[in-house]
């Protein structure tokens, strides 16, 4: 519990990091385009977070794993994982290509409300690749259990890309904002190569080469995961997300995406120290009765810190809501209660999914991935078309499948990964 709690600590000074290029795009479209400007940038972030799931699919996870399996056997017995989870993602970025170049327009129109912004979702796609080349090198200093590495590479990189982004807002504004979504992540990812350029393992030969289907194989899964994981949920959003424009208009849609937007960041520093410790720490225990008691040991600890930092968060709102918005979004405190509720139990549920990335349990994976999206969009449009609850459906939604969700993974999780 010590490493964590060090590994908790440090990830969360890079999640600092991480919230103040966030809230710096998200403070400028508060204040110069209220409540419906915010919704706009949600939608956006939903579509980038989309495109980043599926490129980042075949080097993140997997490549954590099979790092974090074989890397104290030497650097030669990692390579050929890199090698297919390189390969398998420039086979992804190809067909990602293709799509946005044949429907930016349709996306735009469709999500953002507006063909005009079309030109926003090429640029989120051409960027990509750098992403990806971020995201794997991350991967790689994960899985081998540098966590100080891990978090200097993160921090440098997030600062130096935060103020290029600044730079983009203050001449550019609001387009300058919208860049800053599409091209954040590449930003990272380019400067990160800055850091390991030099490093023994960082050399060409590693990455391209022969592969055996049976490293094809091992990384197919976690990109199924991934992709699955990074289309569900971002889907489900897009889609409830209309639903609320249509019932309620931009405004109140704003609002509740300013508080998801909160969530979504706090949470961060949590489920970052999740996945710069828990999964490379679950990743190389080989029986399922130590695992079970690892994730016991931090279901505990976890639920506790989500509870101390939601009744934070919870009795901050107002200032929070005035810093990193702004007046107009103060009747948004009231959402905070329901909402909290359900972080708390989102949080176990991660901690209760990870067994099944750190056992390639695929198909679990994949299928429990689906409903549950699918059930939060059906609970929230039934909720809002056939009560009076209004916006308030789309939080009660959440309560409920994330706790049928931390039920179901409660009393199954012996027998998945078994």
């Amino acid at each position: 519990m010590r490493a964590l709690f060090s590994v908790t600590f440090w990830t969360g000074l890079l999640t600092i990091f991480k919230m103040a290029v966030g809230f710096v795009i998200t403070k400028f479209v508060a204040v110069y385009g209220g409540p419906s400007g915010l919704a706009l940038l949600g939608q956006l972030q939903a579509i980038v977070t989309g495109f980043n799931g599926i490129i980042n699919a075949p080097v993140s996870n997997g490549i954590v794993r099979y790092t974090a399996e074989n890397h104290e056997a030497g650097i030669e017995k990692c390579t050929p994982w890199w090698r297919a989870g390189i390969r398998c993602a420039i086979v992804l970025y190809l067909t990602i290509l293709a799509v946005v170049a044949v429907s930016s327009d349709y996306l735009a129109r469709v999500f953002l409300a507006n063909d005009s912004y079309a030109w926003i979702i090429v640029l989120a796609g051409l960027f990509l690749p750098f992403t990806a080349i971020g995201t794997f090198i991350n991967s790689v200093i994960n899985g081998s259990k540098d966590y100080k590495k891990y978090v200097i590479v993160g921090m440098f990189s997030t600062l130096l890309s935060c103020l290029i982004m600044v730079v983009l807002i203050y001449y550019k504004k609001l387009h300058g904002a919208l860049i800053s979504v599409c091209i954040q992540y590449a930003l990272v990812g380019i400067i990160s190569v800055a850091f390991v350029y030099k490093q023994q393992w960082f050399k060409l030969s590693n990455f391209f080469g022969k592969v055996d289907k049976e490293n094809i194989k091992g990384i197919t899964g976690y990109v199924c995961m991934a992709v699955v994981s990074a289309i569900a949920l971002p889907t489900a959003l897009l889609l409830i997300r209309n639903e609320m424009v249509d019932q309620l208009g931009w405004a109140l849609t704003g609002q509740w995406q300013a508080v998801w937007r909160v969530s979504e960041v706090y949470l961060s520093v949590l489920t970052l120290a999740l996945g710069v410790y828990y999964l490379p720490k679950l990743s190389s225990i080989g029986d399922s009765h130590k695992i079970l008691a690892e994730v016991k040991s931090t279901s505990y600890l976890m639920f506790g810190l989500a509870i101390i930092m939601a009744l934070c968060v919870y009795v901050m709102k107002d200032f929070i809501i005035l810093i990193l918005y702004s007046p107009e979004f103060l009747p948004a405190r009231e959402l905070f209660t329901i909402q909290l509720a359900g972080d708390c139990f989102k949080l176990l549920n991660w901690v209760y999914s990870y067994p099944m990335l750190a056992r390639g349990s695929t198909r679990w994976f994949i299928t429990l991935e689906l409903f549950f999206a699918f059930l939060f969009y059906i609970l929230t449009t039934l909720l809002l078309h056939f009560t009076n609850l209004a916006i308030d459906s789309v939080l009660y939604a959440y309560v409920i499948v994330q706790l049928v969700c931390l039920v179901f993974l409660r009393f199954s999780l012996k027998h998945i990964i078994r």
